[in-house]
């Protein structure tokens, strides 16, 4: 069996946020919104596109605002 091992991925959402990956602590996330993308990504399963996940997201905003916002999220998590 040549197939790698799949990361195991714990999350804990309910009082103080805390996710470990392979054991090992993830920094926190800073921002609410950030945050439920960060799951929301983690739990679905499946690629979303920038124009959902801004519509989703952001919508009440409008495009430009939803699209910049979006922009700064995910510049966050990438720092992670």
């Amino acid at each position: 069996n040549n197939r790698p091992m799949a990361a195991r991925l714990e999350v804990r959402c309910l009082g103080e946020f805390t996710a470990r990956l392979d054991g090992i602590a993830l920094p926190a996330l800073a921002g609410s919104k950030p945050l439920a993308m960060w799951l929301y990504l983690a739990t679905e399963g499946v690629p979303r596109s920038r124009a959902h996940l801004a519509e989703f997201f952001w919508g009440e905003l409008g495009d430009e605002a939803a699209r910049g916002n979006l922009r700064l999220a995910l510049m966050r998590l990438r720092k992670l």
